[in-house]
């Protein structure tokens, strides 16, 4: 496969089987995942992977600022009405869908 077709195949994935990555495949991944180039060698990633009770604390604290904000925001735009009311909600769900990881098992969070 070559880069143009690999684009092309790419494909996101929103929805997680309840069975976390077994430790050895992940620890398989991020070995490879270190070798990865990067300029001048400088290999500037950290890589933080989050489960169990960190991953459910961190859900939960999300889930309630998301959920305040989008209390104060129909607070704070009492004029918005119909269509562009339901669009906000929709997009306030959507995010919040989002920012609580669509329910998977683990995180592997890169940064760098």
């Amino acid at each position: 496969m070559d880069v143009l077709d690999a684009i092309r195949a790419r494909k996101s994935i929103r929805g997680y089987k309840p069975d976390p990555v077994p430790k050895e495949v992940l620890s398989q991944i991020l070995d490879v995942a270190r070798h990865a180039p990067s300029a001048m060698n400088t290999q500037p990633w950290e890589i933080t992977v989050i489960t169990g009770d960190v991953l459910a604390s961190i859900r939960m604290r999300t889930l309630r600022g998301l959920l305040l904000v989008r209390r104060q925001t129909r607070m704070s735009h009492p004029y918005l009405m119909g269509a562009a009311l339901n669009r906000l909600l929709r997009l306030s769900f959507a995010l919040v869908k989002n920012q609580t990881y669509y329910r998977s098992p683990q995180l592997v969070q890169v940064t760098g």
